[in-house]
């Protein structure tokens, strides 16, 4: 399964199921601001680009290791390029694109940065009608490569614009909101909106990135993708969430000057100050997620987890600076100094990378300011041989390390499409399920993976701007390195067609996916409704999904007595064209306000849920929301939170075309507590009775917070990753804070082997965990090749799930295990793993019975009925194998497991007489 088709999937695939959607953003809405002066924007502050004061970064730099300067020139087609904007980012800061320093160059296309601190940085250049690009150089490598003095950086003709409009919640424009896109970091265009709220910018080819943001809305990130010569893409800015505080030293005296984050993944924007002389902060221009906000000045640091939800109070903290001793040590390779080897510490309870260095000719590494506390070594390209790649960073700031590692093969080669070299192909490795390695190629083809652990693999490439892949196929990793290997993207079948309503009028701006077994892909329709999905494996019938092009997007349905097409695609070289795909788009809308306590409330998100479609929305800054293109008929509107929680009691039940609909939030209170015996920092999270839902806590050491809770009682759960469990009952009462303490029962440890139903053969990389009745283990552990896993778990009885990763699985049957104190129980896992990628039919033959006796066939739907298949059937057989034992989830995806043009063979006894049925599942969409 492809990875990047996988994702799409995944995402299209939970929205059907969840309905957690995006709103598609339109023209202006029903009381947004049409006429009068747009509303104006500026870029968030501290960015040295908009003219603000800028931050310091002097601590940056890698311990011990000298600056260098970075320049070089600009070039497109061989030629310098004068005037053209040239940024200074850099990853280690972990909060996505945000410019250091920039410059302009001069009549000859040059460009000086000046002499920077020793970290690793993107060089980025754009320049008006041509794609940007840039170049990366870490400065801590001995001998850098690229030479950072004399970077030559080519910009590319401008094949693809993406456009659209920049809007807030309400509909009215944004003026001068900074719109940031490309495929990668190194090649971000940036443009601002102009008077009307538009942008336009050159992007390259295929699959990119989109992020905009504006003073007083929160950054938004949404993933397009396009091989046209233009791609609309509107976004809507919500009402900006804040982080604020003071950073005081240990005395308690405010620190002027010390550099505050608001740190990310790397790939979600987050934000950057400095502190005022009075030691306060404030980081702007958030949106609801996860932040890990970090302050440094020089050797002392200060670190706090946050988590921001649209609606919340705002969030204020007390940043208290340490001193820190660097990370230190040296870095091995049989016996010998690795020289250029790069260490990585990243946490091991959050997506947060703490910190990296390079190895000096000696072996020798320094990480400046770690926070203390359990982290995660890795050493990029080699095996970690000792000590344990997990160490507690408040002991082993305080000794040498000596990282004895074994390096690593690389896989390396070209990717050809008919012998002619294809620039910037995805090249992947897979395993089973899992997906270790994913690499672009170079702009001559050339790519390498590095780092890659002996092993059976299949190597992958595709080319979206190219609109052709390769068949997946088998490769074996040892001790030495892969070299040589060709790539030839020789499937290339693609499905063309338009989108319309009812009406017959074309339909913009919306995502078409195809999808057939292990093979997919998508378009965005063009401004007259066509779309042209490429990149196709071909040889069966693919599925049409129509949905919104938001990054949550929601499912488009056909009109009442219609169906979406199938395609039947012949092989990797067939061009399917003229496919017609109707769509019900309804014309009404809902609109209101969100209130709490008679007060409005921005940035909730609003939706609208019904069985003939769905519509999401956010609260602007005076709660007003407007969900739009709804069908006639009566909604369910739901106030949810980010992280897909109910912010409202109950749904409200109001008809299409309703008006000064009144959404009341319930008054919300907080649980504060304590943790005693968790040796690691586990997950917290309060549940509540069904309308109250459940939310993720803060911990901080040991203690923990969950914010903005609806009145009502709740079991709060604290779960270690070592399988240490406690639970309180609290009730939450308006405006108050309870109070609560929760201590770790004792643990022993559970050790399995999972295996295919159907071989028997091991399944590396599935995920497993343990539940109880009261608690689950938040954090799965992955199988090792040969399909074995271990956790910590809780004393008593544990259920223990295991699921496929790029595959779905069923359970064969249940699995449980008695877990003694500091005892080992051992377990054997069987699952029956799809053929079919990344999605299941409905079965249309439903069940009724518990194993291990034998089940009936409770009721037949839709196509399935004209099989012959009777209720009261008992089922013996599916495609030549007994069923006996398995439960009702296992056996009805087995028949799911199949199409109309492959049904499942089912045998049944009916009245003592065995009969044979071919029985077909439900179309997956």
């Amino acid at each position: 399964m492809r990875w990047s088709r996988l994702v799409a999937i995944v995402v299209l695939a939970g929205a059907l199921v969840a309905v957690l959607l995006w709103p598609r953003a339109r023209g202006p809405r029903p009381g947004a601001q049409t006429g009068g002066a747009p509303r104006p924007a500026l870029s968030p502050a501290a960015r040295p680009a908009d003219g603000r004061a800028p931050v310091s970064f002097a601590w940056l730099g890698q311990p011990g290791v000298a600056g260098r300067r970075i320049a070089g020139r600009v070039l497109h087609a061989g030629r310098a390029v004068a005037n053209a904007t040239v940024r200074l980012t850099t990853d280690e800061l972990h909060v996505g694109e945000w410019p250091i320093a920039q410059v302009e160059t001069d009549d000859v296309g040059r460009f000086d940065l000046g002499v920077r601190p020793a970290s690793q940085y993107r060089v980025v250049a754009q320049a008006d009608g041509l794609v940007a690009a840039g170049a990366r150089v870490d400065l801590r490598a001995s001998d850098p490569r690229p030479a950072p003095d004399a970077l030559a950086i080519e910009l590319g003709d401008c094949n693809l614009v993406v456009r659209g409009t920049v809007r807030d919640a309400a509909g009215g424009v944004i003026v001068g909101a900074r719109v940031r896109a490309g495929a990668h970091a190194i090649d971000f265009g940036i443009a601002q909106s102009d008077g009307q709220g538009r942008y336009r910018l050159c992007v390259p080819s295929g699959a990119f990135h989109v992020e905009a943001a504006a003073d007083g809305y929160g950054a938004v990130v949404r993933h397009a993708r396009g091989v046209r010569t233009d791609v609309r893409l509107d976004l809507e800015l919500a009402p900006e969430l804040a982080i604020a505080g003071r950073v005081v030293d240990g005395d308690g005296a405010p620190v002027a000057g010390a550099t505050v984050l608001a740190a990310t993944d790397g790939h979600d924007p987050g934000a950057v100050v400095d502190t005022a002389a009075d030691g306060q902060f404030r980081l702007a221009g958030l949106g609801p997620g996860q932040y890990l906000v970090i302050a440094r000045s020089d050797d002392r640091a200060a670190e706090s987890a946050v988590k921001l939800d649209g609606g919340a109070a705002p969030v204020e903290l007390l940043m208290k600076l340490e001193a820190r001793a660097p990370l230190r040590g040296r870095v091995v390779v049989g016996g010998l100094p690795a020289a250029g080897a790069k260490v990585v510490v990243a946490s091991v309870d959050g997506p947060w990378k703490l910190g990296s260095a390079v190895a000096q000719a000696d072996g020798r590494f320094s990480i400046a300011a770690l926070p203390r506390g359990p982290a995660r070594l890795s050493v990029e390209g080699h095996k970690l041989v000792s000590p344990d790649a997990t160490v507690d960073l408040a002991v082993a700031l305080d000794v040498d390390l000596v990282l004895v590692c074994e390096r690593q093969a690389s896989v390396s080669g070209r990717v050809v499409r008919g012998g002619r070299p294809i620039a910037h192909a995805e090249v992947g490795l897979f395993q089973q399920a899992a997906r270790p390695h994913r690499v672009n190629a170079e702009a001559d083809g050339a790519f390498k993976i590095e780092g890659v652990a002996a092993g059976r693999y299949d190597i992958y490439a595709e080319s979206i701007a190219e609109g052709a892949m390769m068949a997946r196929r088998p490769l074996e990793v040892g001790a030495r390195d892969v070299d040589g290997l060709v790539l030839d993207l020789g499937l290339a079948a693609s499905i063309a067609g338009v989108v319309v309503d009812a009406e017959g009028t074309p339909v913009s701006g919306v995502n078409v996916l195809f999808v057939h077994e292990d093979d997919s892909g998508y378009d965005v329709t063009a401004d007259d409704g066509t779309f042209r999905v490429t990149a196709l494996a071909g040889g069966g019938d693919y599925a049409a999904q129509v949905s919104t092009s938001a990054e949550r997007s929601s499912l488009y349905l056909p009109p009442p007595g219609q169906a979406l097409p199938v395609v039947h695609v012949r092989d990797g070289t067939s061009q399917v064209t003229g496919v017609r795909i109707v769509i019900a788009r309804g014309r009404l809308t809902i609109s209101g306000r969100v209130v709490r306590d008679g007060e409005p409330v921005a940035g909730v998100d609003v939706l609208a849920l019904s069985m003939r479609g769905s519509a999401r929305a956010h609260s602007g800054p005076d709660g007003a929301f407007v969900l739009d293109e709804l069908v006639a008929g009566r909604y369910e509107l739901l106030a949810l939170r980010r992280d897909g929680g109910h912010a409202s009691r109950r749904g409200l039940v109001v008809e299409a075309g309703a008006k000064d609909v009144r959404l009341e939030l319930p008054s919300t209170g907080s649980i504060e507590g304590t943790l005693r015996g968790f040796r690691d920092a586990p997950d917290v999270r309060a549940a509540g009775e069904a309308e109250l839902g459940s939310q993720n806590g803060e911990v901080t050491g040991t203690t923990f917070s969950i914010a903005g809770l609806p009145v009502g009682a709740y079991l709060v759960t604290a779960v270690g990753p070592d399988g240490a469990s406690g639970s309180a009952k609290v009730v939450v009462e308006a405006d108050r804070v309870a109070r609560a303490s929760i201590e770790a029962g004792p643990t022993g440890r559970v050790v399995g082997l999972v295996s295919d139903w159907r071989t028997g053969a091991p399944i590396p990389g599935a995920a497993c965990f343990w539940r109880t009745r009261s608690a689950a283990s938040s954090r799965p552990v992955q199988t090792d090749g040969a399909g074995a896993f271990a956790f910590g778990a809780p004393t008593g009885r544990v259920d223990i799930h295991c699921h496929g990763v790029a595959a779905p699985s069923a359970l064969v049957r249940p699995v449980a295990a008695e877990v003694a104190p500091d005892a080992t129980a051992s377990v054997a896992v069987e699952l029956i793993v799809g053929r079919r990628g990344g999605t299941v039919s409905p079965p249309g033959v439903f069940l009724e019975g518990a194993a291990p006796s034998p089940l009936r066939v409770g009721r037949v739907v839709g196509s399935a009925a004209a099989s012959g298949i009777r209720t009261g059937d008992v089922v013996l057989q599916v495609d030549g194998r007994s069923v006996a034992g398995l439960g009702p989830e296992a056996l009805s995806f087995l028949i799911s497991d199949h199409d109309a043009s492959s049904p499942a063979r089912i045998i049944v006894d009916r009245n003592g007489a065995e009969l044979s049925f071919d029985v077909a599942p439900e179309p997956p969409y």
